[in-house]
Parts: structure tokens; C-alpha cells; sequence
């Protein structure tokens, strides 16, 4: 049994990260002895079942404690939001590699990246093992000289369990028709193109007197948002779950999720729920391409067709791919 620290967004309130983490955990603890770097230990305690320490404070000591250093997933490997992301990132690594410990990057979409981020990228993974989630990801690490598997997204392993939750859910309507179940919108702050994207639908919705609801998976980044989707849809009932599985229960009372969240589009797939998706990202497109799912074209100038449905094939083949990552994983930590 190894003893495995992992890194990532984790103890922020980000359900995304969180459903990341879950996932990740899922193949990871009947056989390891895991810690987690976290930016609230006590939260990461309580909402995964274990042993969690500060980031910051308790980087070395971890790291000397360990086996293993697992910085994933999600997109940490970027620059997009600011240098210094990235070298917290790279600097986990440099500092697991410096004494002599097992180091991987896995789960992870990479960039944006400048040149500057490209070259520290470079030189940061020398000797890491690297699984990313996403062919464009593995395409640029192979213009970078860099080796690496390509598998899918953590939060596809998460297990559709009946929880405790603390949000108040929708009445049951399982049995009901496909349309009188309500549509979803997932908004995302931060991203003022895609979000007059959201609110040109939440208006069409309105218009054409749709049942909408929405979720937010980090409320202090998109309460802005949810805000103006109000002022469009006064009706507008909005869920804030607290964890992963919280928002898998929500969804299934949806017909259909539109989202510029990413992890809103695979935790609805994971509910079995249609999706469409609004795109800020490069990982956001990977995924939509390999769900078979519709990306919705800004500006939005013509009339949603909302009779989608989930490719179940698709969405089976990613998650498998993601099993195949957590038994490469395993591999590489029990040689």
C-alpha cells in the first residue's frame, strides 16, 4: 500500500474540482493510504472521508511523507488565470522529484500556456508520468517532447449514490414525460461572452415558456449571473448543492442541461441527462466532441432545438476510458 498525496483545486468550494477529487478517490483508496493537499482541511475531511492537510503549511512535510505525488486533475496547468497557478503547480512537482518520490500528473486538461508556461511546463515534467483527459492536451504535450496516456475525466467514476444532502431537491418526477421536466442552466462567472450567450437563452426559454431551473457549482463565482438569469426568469428556482452527489440528484429531475460549466455537462451525463454546452474552454469542446453532444454557436441567433438526447454509447466509452486511467494509475503505483 502506498502512501499517495494528491494535489489540485481541492477545499474551495468548486463542486467540479470536488467531483474530480471523488472520482479520483473512488479507484484510489481500497488500495492507498491517501492525503490531500487542500486549501480548507477540514472541509476536504468532512465531505471525502480523508486525511486532508493546508496546501501551503503543510506542503514539505507531506511530501516527505509520501510515496507518491499525484497533481491532478482539472485544468491546474495553465496560465491563463495567472503565473502563479502554474508554478504552485510545477513547484509540488519539482519538489516531489527533488526527494526521489513518484510523481504524476493525471486527469488533467493542460493550457492555455504561453511560451514562458511552456517552457516551464517542459522542464517541470521531466521523468513525471502524465495521463491527461483530452486528445488536445496529449497534441501539445506532444509538441513539447513530453510522453503521456490520454484517458477521461475523474468525475466520471463518481457512483450515483443515495447520500445525506442538505439541499432541498425537486419534488420526484421520474415517472412523469420528458417535457414536463424542466431545463437546467449551469452559469459560470468570470466569462462575459458566455455569459450574454446563457442569458440570450434563459430569454428564449422565457419566451417560450419553458420550466427553468438552475444550479450553481460555485456560487461566489456565478451568483452575479444567477442574479441576472432572475431578473429574465423571476421564477427561476436556483439549487446550491454542497456536494458532487447532491448535484447528481438535482440533475435527475432535469430533461436537459445547458452549461458553460464543464463539470456541468459530465456530472449531467453521469445523471444520464441530455446536454448542451456553451464553450470557453478547449477542455469544454473536448468533451462536448466526445459526448456527441451539441456545443451551442455565440452569438445565439436562432431557436434552440431542445429534443436532445445523451449518447449512452459515447458516454460508456468515456467511462471506461476513465477506468482504464485509475487501472494505469494503480499500475504505475503499486511497480
Amino acid at each position: 500500500m502506498a502512501k499517495v498525496l494528491i494535489c489540485g483545486y481541492y477545499g474551495f468550494g468548486n463542486l467540479g474540482d470536488e467531483a474530480l477529487l471523488s472520482g479520483l478517490l473512488s479507484g484510489l483508496k481500497d488500495q492507498h493510504d491517501i492525503t490531500v493537499l487542500s486549501g480548507n482541511p477540514d472541509a476536504t475531511e468532512n465531505l471525502h472521508e480523508v486525511k486532508a492537510v493546508h496546501r501551503y503549511k503543510s506542503l514539505f512535510s507531506a511530501i516527505l511523507n509520501c510515496d507518491a505525488v499525484i497533481s491532478g486533475g482539472g485544468g491546474l496547468l495553465q496560465n491563463k488565470t495567472s503565473n502563479r497557478s502554474l508554478f504552485y503547480y510545477l513547484a509540488v512537482l519539482r519538489i516531489a522529484k527533488l526527494f526521489k518520490k513518484k510523481t504524476f500528473v493525471f486527469g488533467q486538461s493542460i493550457g492555455p500556456l504561453n511560451e514562458q508556461g511552456q517552457a516551464w511546463l517542459k522542464s517541470s515534467l521531466k521523468g513525471v508520468n502524465v495521463a491527461v483527459r483530452d486528445k488536445s492536451s496529449q497534441d501539445l504535450l506532444a509538441s513539447l517532447d513530453i510522453k503521456s496516456e490520454c484517458f477521461a475525466d475523474c468525475a466520471l467514476l463518481l457512483k450515483n449514490e443515495t447520500v445525506p444532502t442538505t439541499t432541498t431537491l425537486p419534488a420526484s418526477n421520474t415517472s412523469a414525460p420528458t417535457e414536463q421536466k424542466p431545463i437546467m442552466l449551469i452559469p459560470r462567472g468570470g466569462y462575459p461572452v458566455m455569459e450574454s450567450g446563457l442569458l440570450a437563452i434563459a430569454e428564449q426559454l422565457q419566451n417560450r415558456s419553458e420550466d427553468v431551473i438552475a444550479l450553481t457549482i460555485q456560487k461566489d463565482e456565478d451568483q452575479a449571473t444567477i442574479d441576472k438569469l432572475i431578473e429574465i426568469i423571476p421564477s427561476l428556482k436556483v439549487y446550491e448543492a454542497t456536494t458532487p452527489y447532491e448535484v447528481l440528484k438535482v440533475m435527475e429531475h432535469a430533461r436537459l442541461v445547458i452549461s458553460i460549466r464543464l463539470h456541468g455537462l459530465i456530472l449531467a451525463a453521469k445523471a444520464g441527462v441530455p446536454i448542451m454546452g456553451i464553450v470557453y474552454d478547449p477542455k469544454v469542446a473536448a468533451f462536448l466532441d466526445e459526448a456527441n453532444a451539441v456545443e451551442i454557436i455565440l452569438p445565439v441567433t436562432t431557436t434552440l432545438d431542445l429534443d436532445q438526447t445523451l449518447s449512452v454509447t459515447a458516454i460508456e466509452a468515456l467511462s471506461n476510458k476513465a477506468n482504464a486511467g485509475i487501472d494505469w494509475l494503480n499500475q504505475h503505483l503499486n511497480s
